[in-house]
């Protein structure tokens, strides 16, 4: 049984979570989707944001640089809370939640790396 579950949870994270070959556009255009998602994000994109983030995705895979990104940690754990200031599981999930994110994008551009 335990089997089982394994191999679903394996087959969804391969085939949709880590991913952007189902889509049919460039490879511009999947990162963008991907960056752009609403699942990952809590308000809506700005227009004139979304041309300067495709402008500089843009760039950036035209000259095969690095794509680097930078977390957020912090500023979420309010002192209060019987964990502050260590880790707990809201690290944990927000790792879970990167991931997730960020995993499709590192996976399928090879231009330059990932950091």
């Amino acid at each position: 049984m335990i089997e089982d579950l394994e191999k679903v949870v394996n087959k969804y994270i391969n085939e949709e979570l880590l991913n952007l070959d189902n889509l049919d556009k460039s490879l511009n255009g999947k990162m963008i989707d991907r960056l752009f998602a609403k699942k990952f994000r809590k308000y809506s994109i700005d227009s004139q944001v979304r041309v300067d983030v495709e402008a500089k995705l843009n760039n950036i895979i035209e000259k095969k640089l690095p794509l680097n990104f930078v977390p957020s940690f912090g500023g979420y754990k309010h002192w209060w809370t019987p964990s502050y200031p260590t880790i707990d599981w809201a690290e944990i999930f927000n790792m879970k939640f990167m991931l997730e994110y960020l995993t499709p994008i590192c996976a399928n551009y090879k231009g330059g790396g990932a950091q």
